[in-house]
């Protein structure tokens, strides 16, 4: 009886520690979906213009056969330095159309790229796993700049589990949560 009590503790514990996020219906938070509206405002964009690009990530992620992340804003997702001098919105186009035709239709390559190749770019955000924004404008001149990004990055795990940065990954969570447990029963019993 023990033991079958156990495995179940277990078996749920692994279902909640690790499917948890997979259960989220709304692809950004108030907060963030309000940020992000004030961002398209003060670059000059059209009202609506962040659920649009909300609903590009959306589009996205259901191509990939993906579903997006539930998206908070985090002001501490470091954004690169704004250039005057750089025309961002069409850098990430130009690099998305040539990412597109190097990559076809083969979304995960796609994906990948856009984690890759597009880090400091606004393509991090088509990226279906990140689960974070931050946008940034400046004014230059007659007009504003601005890029957005989104995080986190993906973690690279060692061997130890353990992603390079030294943070624990969640199948690492997920076994120290079910050896505590494990314990906590057997000792009661």
């Amino acid at each position: 009886m023990k033991i079958l009590l156990t495995v179940g503790v277990i078996l749920v514990c692994d279902y909640t520690v690790l499917y948890a996020q997979d259960n989220v219906e709304l692809p950004i938070e108030p907060e963030a979906r309000a940020k992000l509206g004030e961002f398209s405002n003060s670059m000059g964009f059209p009202d609506g213009a962040a659920d649009q690009f909300m609903k590009l990530r959306q589009d996205f992620a259901q191509k990939a056969e993906e579903k997006a992340k539930f998206l908070k804003w985090n002001n501490k997702l470091k954004i690169p330095d704004l250039d005057c001098d750089t025309n961002y919105d069409e850098e990430t186009n130009k690099m998305k159309k040539e990412l597109e035709e190097e990559h076809g239709s083969d979304y995960g390559k796609l994906i990948e790229a856009y984690e890759e190749d597009g880090e400091e770019t606004d393509l991090t955000c088509l990226v279906p796993s990140r689960t974070e924004i931050n946008c940034k404008s400046k004014k230059c001149d007659k007009k504003y700049i601005g890029i957005c990004i989104c995080g986190p990055k993906k973690c690279d795990v060692d061997d130890d589990g353990l992603c390079e940065s030294g943070s624990l990954s969640v199948f690492t969570f997920g076994v120290f949560v079910n050896f505590c447990i494990f314990y906590l029963i057997v000792s009661f019993f």
